[in-house]
């Protein structure tokens, strides 16, 4: 039961990736986010804006904040596997779900 978890987990954390890094809605508000940030006329904002849209263009650093969310909120592989504590546990899952995202993606592209 603990491996259907496992793997329905990663495939969350991958389709949600997904959506934020590579369709066509997420780049609209990638826009209108990095257009309002050159709005305000702040350099902090601005600084800001293109760092979030500058991180979720990239699949791998988006995946481990997603794991992370994931991992803290809805379901921790490694506290099922190991619980050492939620934070280690949550670090721990934010490099498993991350990496194996990555492999995912990675074979996706080898297979098209």
């Amino acid at each position: 039961m603990v491996i259907i978890q496992i793997i329905f987990w990663l495939l969350a954390i991958y389709g949600l990736t997904q959506i934020i890094v590579e369709t066509l809605i997420a780049k609209k508000v990638k826009e209108q986010i990095r257009l309002w940030a050159y709005y305000t006329n702040s350099n902090f904002i601005i600084f800001l804006a293109n760092g979030i849209v500058t991180l979720c263009n990239c699949f791998l650093c988006t995946s481990v904040w997603i794991a992370a969310l994931a991992s803290f909120h809805w379901y921790t592989p490694s506290g099922e596997l190991f619980d050492v504590n939620l934070l280690m546990d949550t670090f721990t899952d934010m490099m498993f779900g991350s990496a194996a995202v990555w492999f995912i993606h990675r074979f996706e592209r080898i297979v098209k």
